[in-house]
């Protein structure tokens, strides 16, 4: 071994000092990355609602509209005028209501729902699936390089 110089990986020898600089680079790097994915979890998807009307009948006319204008297969949000809220794949639309496709625990069930029972209706729009989707991705690139690096200081290349 040179003198003062210790043995890195494959790449040869380097000094004792820049082994643990490399070593400080990395834990930095991570914490970014993983202050970076933390971040971009609490950042709320953006989505579209329908907007509060004085009257019940326009606001009943509007859900309705927003409604038809859905495709089937649309994932929303339902909040009743009894305070409960229903998340699910919206399914069809009839002249007195909709269909909405709910998961419980293991069973899918489909939800029938007159539009005047309905406080709010909210549909995820496509810059949300976007944003989820590149979440996703950011958060398994995150996870595929922290493991490479566990797996590297486990056989002692790091």
């Amino acid at each position: 071994m040179p003198n003062g110089l210790v043995r890195f990986g494959y790449s040869g020898f380097v000094k004792p000092d820049e082994v643990s600089m490399l070593r400080s680079a990395v834990a930095l790097l991570l914490a970014v990355l993983l202050g970076a994915e933390a971040f971009a979890q609490t950042v709320p998807a953006p989505q579209l609602s329908v907007p509060e009307s004085k009257s019940s009948e326009s606001k009943v006319s509007q859900i309705k509209s927003k409604v038809q204008k859905m495709p089937p297969g649309t994932p929303v949000t339902v909040k009743l005028l009894n305070g409960k809220k229903l998340k699910g794949r919206l399914v069809s639309a009839s002249a007195d209501g909709f269909s909405v496709q709910t998961l419980e625990l293991t069973k899918i069930t489909e939800k029938s729902i007159r539009f005047d029972q309905v406080d709010q209706l909210k549909a995820a729009t496509a810059a949300s699936k976007k944003m989820g989707d590149a979440l996703f991705i950011s958060g398994m690139a995150v996870g595929t390089a922290l493991l490479a690096l566990i797996i590297l200081a486990a056989i002692g290349k790091i």
